[in-house]
């Protein structure tokens, strides 16, 4: 059983990653949904989660508090996580990202092969 919390205020972002984890044809996933950092850190402390794949601009908390949260609590520090970084994301953005502790990002607009390679990295799947 793999639980995994897609995280963007976006539906049409969270729509397009449910359909390519959908896709990958594993009859043991189990896929939530929050639409900021707040509720995905609400749902991420009430249930135990395999992956966490992340927008970063989203209002309120935002991908990089978010992480900074998850980062800080003992229970999730290890949670292997994905960001979504915006369009025109520069090398300072994929710096940043990364000291957050971060497992893998892509860059929007993304493929669907650039999200696939990331998980596949990250879980091994």
């Amino acid at each position: 059983m793999a639980n995994i919390l897609i995280v963007d205020d976006q539906a049409n972002v969270r729509t397009a990653v449910l359909q390519l984890l959908l896709s990958c044809n594993r009859s043991d996933l189990t896929i939530d949904q929050a639409t900021n950092g707040s509720d995905a850190l609400r749902r991420l402390q009430a249930k135990k989660y395999d992956l966490l794949i992340s927008d970063t601009e989203m209002p309120g908390m935002n991908g990089a508090d978010l992480m900074h949260a998850v980062r800080a609590d003992e229970k999730l520090k290890q949670l292997p996580a994905i960001l979504m970084l915006a369009v025109g994301a520069g090398k300072q953005d994929v710096l940043d990202a990364v000291a957050l502790g971060i497992s893998g990002f892509i860059i929007k607009p993304f493929r669907p092969e650039q999200l696939r390679a990331q998980i596949k990295k990250v879980m091994g799947w």
